[in-house]
C-alpha cells in the first residue's frame, strides 16, 4: 500500500519536471535583467530624493517614484522566489492524500476494530 502511494505521486510528479531545466534558465535570466532594471531604479530614486536632487517644489507625498519602488521591489522578490520545480510542498502532500484516500476503505476492512482503536490511540496520545 506504501508502495502504491509513492508510486502514485511519483508518476504524478516526474512528468513535471521536465521544465526544471526551462525555469532554471528562465530564472537565472529573469534576476539578471530585471535585477538591473532595479537596481537602475533604485539608484535613481536615491539620487533624486535622498540626495536631493528633485525639483525644489516636488514632494515625495503622492508622487508615482515611491510607487513604482514598491512595484518594482515586489516584482523583483516574486521573481526572486519563484522555484524551478512546479509543484510545490502543499501539492504534494494533497496528491500524497489523494493517492492514500482509496486505500483507506481497505485498511478499515482488513484491520480488526480494536487494533485499530489502539493505534489510532498511540498516534494521538
Amino acid at each position: 500500500m506504501i508502495a502504491y502511494g509513492v508510486l502514485a505521486v511519483i508518476l504524478l510528479v516526474v512528468p513535471l519536471l521536465v521544465v526544471t531545466p526551462i525555469l532554471h534558465r528562465l530564472k537565472k535570466k529573469a534576476l539578471l535583467e530585471f535585477g538591473a532594471l532595479v537596481t537602475n531604479h533604485d539608484q535613481l530614486f536615491d539620487t533624486k530624493w535622498i540626495h536631493k536632487k528633485h525639483l525644489q517644489d516636488e514632494v515625495i507625498l503622492g508622487n508615482p517614484d515611491a510607487s513604482s519602488l514598491i512595484d518594482l521591489g515586489s516584482s523583483f522578490t516574486v521573481i526572486r522566489e519563484m522555484g524551478i520545480v512546479p509543484i510545490d510542498k502543499p501539492t504534494l502532500f494533497t496528491l500524497a492524500i489523494a493517492a492514500a484516500l482509496p486505500v483507506v476503505p481497505l485498511v478499515l476492512i482488513v484491520t480488526p476494530a480494536d487494533e485499530l482503536l489502539r493505534a489510532v490511540l498511540k498516534v494521538l496520545g
